[in-house]
């Protein structure tokens, strides 16, 4: 079970929006289980059309504050992009924490160091923004940090997002 967010309205209403023509989109999530020291990371390129660019995932012991898991986790998803030479133009994440971290460049001693990897891995892949969206409106995400934690490149949609991609795809025409 996800830890509830209680910045966040529970709209069942919102759907995932694609990103302009010819941009690409990254949808971040991290899953915590209450009673469990494993967390799952994951990230979710998709391209103007809907379609799944690239995703990676995967499970991790963490002992550290949410927070923190969540800066390490858009960490983690930007350097996969850089080194799969995927570059998104526009960032997703539930924390708003972690969205106010970067517009604010946060020097704070625990997360100061992750935040200025970030922002460098932002720059390298061309000057990124990032924004915050309900936990509902990423739900291929959300699904996929549950899931077996692997990477999936090209054009294999993990078969744990494919009904929720195929679900967002019908919405847009």
């Amino acid at each position: 079970m996800d830890l509830p967010r209680p910045y966040s309205k529970v709209n069942q209403n919102i759907k995932w929006k694609p990103p302009e023509i010819d941009k690409l989109k990254l949808n971040i999530y991290v899953a915590v289980t209450i009673g469990c020291s494993f967390i799952g990371v994951s990230g979710v390129v998709r391209n103007s059309k809907g379609w799944v660019v690239a995703a990676v995932t995967h499970r991790t012991i963490s002992f550290y504050d949410p927070f923190i898991v969540e800066c390490i986790a858009l960490l983690e998803c930007l350097q996969f992009c850089f080194e799969s030479n995927v570059h998104p133009d526009l960032i997703e994440t539930d924390s708003t924490r972690v969205i106010d971290a970067i517009r604010e460049r946060s020097t704070s001693f625990v997360e100061a160091h992750i935040i200025s990897d970030v922002l460098h891995l932002l720059v390298l892949l061309g000057n990124v923004g990032a924004s915050f969206i309900a936990c509902q409106g990423n739900m291929a995400t959300h699904n996929l940090a549950s899931y077996d934690f692997n990477v999936c490149t090209n054009d294999t949609i993990p078969a744990c997002i494919s009904e929720v991609v195929m679900e967002d795809l019908s919405s847009l025409v």
